[in-house]
């Protein structure tokens, strides 16, 4: 690479029922760094993906400094087949992949060519050793293709599709537990919070909770204090979760009431998290 020139990677693009979160990355002499990094809301909540709303994106990450048109989309949740598959210990010799997606064609109903799919096998849990366990990620050939056809007439080309949980597990890679150790990541999202737990680079666990997402706390503080739906987001992302030295914050009864209540629903969402943290730990001891 010659001196002083910078390469950067695809686009990184996640949609949500709200908003798109999308980050770039450029590799320079120093290694890899952020070339830009934007969030911004959708015209329509939960809307149906379309061409217009992928030439909208198009033009926001062309205004935002993002370059190029190569695109990496997280697959969304509604196309995602997952499962964690229970299958015969590897030491069979039986063809686990082809088994694999059998059983997760058979878990969602489909036939087992319609779709790409990836596995990874799991830690041995210490109580089943007579069984191999693997968890496999897949989307439908209809599925990612109506996703390319919409992003390419939008003016983008999706070079890849990626899993949630995996992009969260290298997200988060610098600040994991030692290896051995598990790592426990909470996404907390307008609909649902989004549990993953990872050792070293193996995702061993992934959990939706469907009732974890911040959009009901939102909701009941727009009730309670009047607020529009823009100051309500402001005040939850740089406010009330936001740290402040003692002698830096500002003292207003509105803004103590609203840091109680996103105190109030944390420890509601850490109770949330105690069976499946339960369940991990019996499979995995220690």
């Amino acid at each position: 690479m010659p001196l002083g020139i910078s390469h950067a990677g695809a686009i990184g693009v996640d949609i949500g029922t709200r908003s798109v979160k999308a980050i770039q990355l450029t590799r320079g002499l120093r290694g890899w760094s952020i070339r830009a990094a934007a969030r911004f809301p959708r015209p329509q909540t939960d809307a149906p993906w379309s061409a217009a709303e992928a030439a909208r994106i198009r033009a926001v990450l062309d205004r935002q400094g993002f370059g190029g048109s190569a695109v990496v989309l997280a697959t969304p949740p509604d196309r995602l087949l997952s499962g964690v598959l229970e299958l015969p210990p590897r030491r069979s010799g039986a063809p686990l992949a082809q088994i694999a997606r059998m059983e997760l064609a058979r878990m969602h109903s489909r036939t087992p060519t319609s779709f790409e799919m990836s596995c990874w096998d799991l830690p041995d849990s210490p109580g089943k050793k007579d069984q191999s366990y693997v968890m496999a990620v897949a989307c439908g050939h209809e599925e990612a293709e109506q996703l390319v056809g919409e992003f390419e007439r939008g003016g983008l080309v999706i070079q890849a599709m990626d899993v949630r949980c995996c992009a969260l597990g290298r997200a988060c890679a610098s600040a994991a537990a030692p290896a051995g150790q598990v790592t426990a990541i909470l996404e907390i999202g307008w609909q649902t919070t989004h549990l993953v737990l990872v050792q070293h680079d193996v995702i061993l666990y992934e959990r939706e909770m469907l009732d974890g997402g911040i959009g009901k706390l939102a909701a009941a503080l727009e009730k309670r204090f009047g607020f529009d739906a823009q100051t309500v987001e402001y005040l939850l992302d740089y406010e009330a979760i936001a740290p402040h030295k003692p002698q830096e914050r500002r003292r207003s009864g509105p803004l103590d009431e609203v840091r109680a209540a996103v105190e109030k629903y944390l420890e509601q969402l850490a109770d949330g998290l105690t069976a499946p943290l339960a369940y991990v730990r019996q499979l995995y001891p220690g």
